[in-house]
């Protein structure tokens, strides 16, 4: 078991970087108020079709997240969220409310969920309906896999969007995440995005964590 998921994270990530559409780019911290936590993330994404307008102009798109999150006992939490996009010089704020549930599974393996219930922008909250409600749920499985330098936290994951028409969107992804140092974490990861309408593309993410 611990082979066959290094192998497919691994065949994920190396089979994207040669053909990816866009990278995202991310930097994240949070920290522990009381029996909250308090979070906070920023990322830009860059369309890697035109390498140059990486070093000459702003990215298309960025976002800041601003979070809380609580636990709900010892497997459960819950984190609502506020963000802030910025696509070509047009903003926009974004609610979410996540629900988190994770499980322990034989030889070490962990098996997560996370649903989604998220609100675009609208004109007047009190109009909301549900074509302005998007619900994301992300199912991944888990494992730390010890090399003889280097841990390795791998993962691999689907999620799927949906709103009042239906399926819109499905992401395939893998991911593995090293402890720099107590406290920091880096990511790379990829994910194929699979639109209902088409434009389907591929994503290389990288990403750090700092945790007080």
């Amino acid at each position: 078991m611990k082979k066959a998921l290094l192998a497919t994270v691994m065949a994920f990530l190396v089979s994207s970087v040669g053909y990816a559409d866009e990278l995202r780019l991310e930097a994240g911290a949070s920290a522990k108020l009381g029996d909250n936590t308090l979070t906070v993330e920023e990322q830009t994404r860059h369309d890697l079709s035109i390498s140059e307008d990486m070093v000459t102009k702003a990215a298309p798109y960025e976002h800041t997240v601003f979070a809380i999150g609580r636990a709900l006992g010892d497997n459960n939490a819950v984190q609502f969220r506020v963000r802030n996009t910025n696509t070509n010089g047009t903003s926009e704020n974004r609610l979410s409310l996540d629900l988190n549930t994770s499980v322990s599974l034989p030889y070490g393996i962990g098996l997560q969920n996370r649903l989604r219930l998220q609100l675009d922008e609208t004109g007047d909250i009190t109009t909301v309906t549900t074509d302005d409600l998007r619900l994301r749920e992300k199912v991944s499985v888990s494992k730390t896999i010890a090399l003889p330098f280097v841990s390795l936290d791998l993962s691999v994951g689907d999620e799927i969007h949906a709103d009042a028409s239906g399926i819109t969107e499905n992401r395939v992804e893998a991911t593995v995440t090293k402890e720099v140092c107590p406290g920091l974490s880096a990511t790379a990861g990829y994910f194929r995005q699979m639109m209902t309408e088409g434009d389907d593309a591929n994503v290389v993410t990288v990403s750090a964590a700092l945790t007080f």
